[in-house]
Order: structure tokens, then C-alpha cells, then sequence
């Protein structure tokens, strides 16, 4: 929760069909841990599937273990690797 948090939300909420990128989840994690972020993170795709929004997160797959980048992917209907 937090700032972040209470403007990811105020914007999901006041802008149907949108989209919302978040990036730097290695830095999420490291300043207030994997079960934070991975609680941020299911909170901000339940708001998004309530207003018709998009989430895309960008994750680099090397700075994470494979297990939480594994938790933090099935959380999202599509998965891409650009690198």
C-alpha cells in the first residue's frame, strides 16, 4: 500500500479502458519484499479487470529468482520475452 498504491488505484478507477505500465519491479521488491509487491501486484490487476484497464509489467527475468518471477507471471493472462 502506499502512494504508489493510492494513485495506481485513483487512476484505474477514474479512467476506464486504460492502461497502466509498471516498471522497475526489481527495485520494488528489493526496497519492500517479494510478498509485498506480489500483494501490490494482484491488487492493481483486480482493479484493472473491474474498470477495464490493462496492467503490463516489466520485469527483468535475470535480477529476479526464477520461482517469484514464476509467481509474479502466472498473476497475468499474456507473458512475453523481448530478451
Amino acid at each position: 500500500d502506499g502512494e504508489v498504491m493510492e494513485v495506481s488505484s485513483t487512476f484505474l478507477m477514474t479512467t476506464k479502458n486504460s492502461g497502466l505500465l509498471v516498471d522497475g519491479i526489481d527495485f520494488l521488491v528489493r526496497e519492500n519484499g517479494f510478498d509485498a509487491v506480489l500483494a501490490f501486484i494482484r491488487r492493481l490487476n483486480d482493479l484493472a479487470a473491474i474498470h477495464s484497464a490493462t496492467v503490463i509489467l516489466w520485469a527483468n527475468k535475470s535480477s529476479m529468482p526464477e520461482d517469484e518471477f514464476t509467481k509474479v507471471a502466472n498473476e497475468f493472462d499474456e507473458t512475453h520475452d523481448y530478451l
